[in-house]
């Protein structure tokens, strides 16, 4: 059974008012989540503890992986300009974890910096 979606006006159209799952394993369009199995990788290889989940090492390399994964996208969705907004918010937080760890622990920054492969 097909249900009909009404715009404003009240006639029948095709823009649905509730969102759209995209044929991406039901999850919704524009979503730039990293899913779950990526992420305990990562916490399992960046974590310096059982329960270290928002350490600065552990932050940067979550972003790293989000980044990645946005830039993939962008480099084919050239018109983005949402998903490009948030890419450059992603890495400014990323550079302020990084600069904290290399003020408060600068061997572990260099460290870290060499194993996400990120540029100075």
């Amino acid at each position: 059974m097909v249900e009909h979606c009404f715009d404003v006006a009240g006639v029948s159209g095709s823009i649905p008012l509730v969102p759209t799952k995209s044929k991406n394993n039901g999850r919704y369009f524009g979503s730039f989540m990293i899913t779950k199995e990526k992420k305990q990788q990562v916490l399992q290889e960046y974590a310096q503890s059982a329960n270290d989940t928002g350490s600065s090492v552990v932050q940067i390399a979550l972003l790293t992986k989000r980044i990645e994964e946005i830039s993939g996208h962008l480099k084919s969705h050239k018109h983005d300009n949402a998903g490009r907004f948030g890419l450059i918010k992603m890495v400014g937080q990323r550079r302020a974890h990084l600069r904290y760890l290399a003020k408060t622990k600068p061997d572990l920054y260099g460290q870290v910096m060499q194993k996400l492969g990120i540029r100075k």
